[in-house]
């Protein structure tokens, strides 16, 4: 069976200025997009909650955030999946992890992507090695 690609006049790409959200973090908080403070933040989108790739990576992010948060970035992490299926891998993270199974911030053309995101600078994609 075919999967029905969902439209939104919201989808943002490349260059395009970031639309704002409020995104509820499986820790309760609300996380503004793009930062109220005016913080680069880098949103990432992920596959589910126990993908092995993503949680290696994720701690290895985990490992540096004090460097990443003095250069000015904020990490924000995007996952199709629960919040409760999150708690189980994410509930240490030291920054807002988002469940949305439902993909309903499908805002990007590639949802399982990393965008660097600011409230005065166009959309950019972080580049993959």
């Amino acid at each position: 069976m075919a999967r029905k690609t969902k439209t939104s006049a919201a989808r943002v790409s490349v260059g395009d200025r970031f639309p704002e959200l409020q995104l509820a973090a499986i820790s309760g908080e609300t996380v503004p997009i793009p930062d109220a403070d005016g913080a680069l933040t880098h949103l990432q989108f992920r596959r589910f909650a126990g993908c092995p790739i993503c949680n290696l990576h994720l701690r290895s992010v985990s490992a540096r955030i004090e460097e990443i948060g003095a250069a000015g970035i904020r990490e924000v992490v995007v996952f199709h999946s629960t919040a409760d299926e999150l708690r189980k891998y994410q509930d240490d993270m030291p920054f807002p992890v988002i469940g949305d199974p439902e993909k309903t911030h499908d805002l990007v053309p590639l949802w399982r992507s990393a965008y660097f995101v600011h409230r005065n600078v166009p959309v950019r994609r972080t580049e993959r090695r």
